[in-house]
């Protein structure tokens, strides 16, 4: 337990710092104009998965910085409300599954209800179990499938239509070796 306690606090600390490093690096290009004040998301709407631990949870709170109205989406409603209490902006979650249709058609009306047509899409939901491959559980190398591509995929085919309809829209995948 403690092991897995620090590997999630290293994780999270990566995750901010990584965002950090992104915004950083388009703040230098002058790709967004950050600085006291600045709002550089303002009036944009964004839809994160797995937004309730580590990098999917630093993406929200680093979009809701930014001035965009996000929805932090994930499984965990628990872990989700305490996300939100720690963001800044106009926030709000809702529990997505996004290994079903059905959830991720829910969570983007839910997100369409309470802020407008999703403007940014980040697909951060994702499991790793650590396992030896000579183990073959079959069982997890499905559920990993299921979460890290299929909940992709359904996200993805969930919002496109509405920002193809409208000419506009950004979709971020985050993804790992699992």
């Amino acid at each position: 337990e403690a092991a897995h306690l620090a590997d999630a606090g290293r994780r999270r600390g990566l995750g901010r710092a990584l965002v950090a490093k992104y915004v950083a690096n388009m703040a230098a290009r002058g790709w967004l104009p950050v600085g006291a004040g600045s709002a550089p998301l303002a009036g944009k709407v964004a839809l994160v998965t797995g937004a309730s631990s580590g990098i999917g949870r630093a993406t929200a709170q680093a979009l809701a910085a930014a001035g965009a109205a996000v929805m932090f989406a994930a499984r965990s409603e628990e872990k989700l409300a305490a996300a939100v209490a720690e963001a800044r902006g106009r926030v709000a979650c809702v529990g997505m599954d996004v290994t079903s249709q059905a959830s991720v058609e829910a969570g983007v009306a839910a997100t369409v209800a309470a802020f407008g047509p999703v403007d940014i899409l980040v697909n951060c939901a994702g499991v790793m179990y650590f396992t030896h491959m000579a183990s073959v559980c079959i069982d997890d190398w499905m559920r990993t499938i299921d979460v890290n591509c299929k909940g992709t995929t359904l996200t993805i085919g969930t919002v496109l239509p509405s920002m193809l309809e409208r000419g506009s829209g950004h979709v971020v995948n985050i993804s790992s070796d699992a």
